[in-house]
């Protein structure tokens, strides 16, 4: 039933949603689905009534903290984000989508300790699902605020190679082995990289 009314939300109009969810309608789903429907409207601070309505009732639902988190990060209100969100992520720590969130507004902070606090969270995240580029994009933003231009440049060439830009990860995972330390295990990931991206090219060179 959340996940309809989440559905329902996300997708239908503010009137849609709100003949299907009234007012009146006292249930978990409904407030649910009103609080995403005044969300994007936006009505902000009658979404964030509603969702706290919601936290009263279950606490320890990650998924109240995490909407929330996101009403307040899309609105910039980045230190209130990060509280919601690490409520969230203390709730399910192994949960890879609630670490990205969390990194995300650790990174808009933008704040040496913050920084380093979204590295971990990401690289977590990444060992669990090594294909998402946009995660490898925001592991090179925090690395590269925080001048390290090696591993910022070796994650640019695996979000490159994931993209299908071969030459592109070349030339950064290339750059990257110079800034780093040799042998290392990201110098080592630089120089795989490197191979990898020119099997791809060799490959598709040999389709054509």
């Amino acid at each position: 039933a959340r996940l309809r009314a989440k559905l329902v939300g996300f997708t239908q109009t503010f009137s849609q949603t709100l003949r299907e969810y009234p007012e009146r309608d006292g249930s978990i789903e409904s407030i649910y689905a009103r609080t995403i429907a005044h969300y994007r409207r936006p009505n902000i601070s009658k979404a964030i009534s509603l969702i706290d309505k919601l936290i009263a009732k279950l606490p320890n639902d990650p998924y109240f903290h995490e909407l929330k988190g996101q009403i307040y990060f899309e609105n910039g209100k980045i230190d209130l984000a990060l509280k919601s969100y690490q409520t969230a992520t203390n709730l399910i720590p192994g949960s890879p989508l609630l670490r990205v969130q969390l990194a995300r507004a650790q990174i808009e902070k933008n704040e040496p300790k913050f920084l380093k606090m979204a590295i971990p969270n990401l690289l977590y995240s990444i060992n669990k699902d090594p294909t998402r580029p946009n995660v490898w994009r925001q592991i090179s933003i925090a690395y590269g605020r925080l001048n390290k231009k090696g591993e910022s440049s070796q994650a640019l060439a695996e979000e490159a190679i994931l993209l299908g830009r071969n030459n592109e990860a070349i030339k950064l995972a290339d750059r990257s082995k110079k800034l780093l330390k040799i042998g290392t295990r990201n110098w080592l990931r630089a120089e795989d990289r490197i191979n990898l991206a020119h099997i791809n090219l060799k490959n598709r060179k040999g389709r054509k």
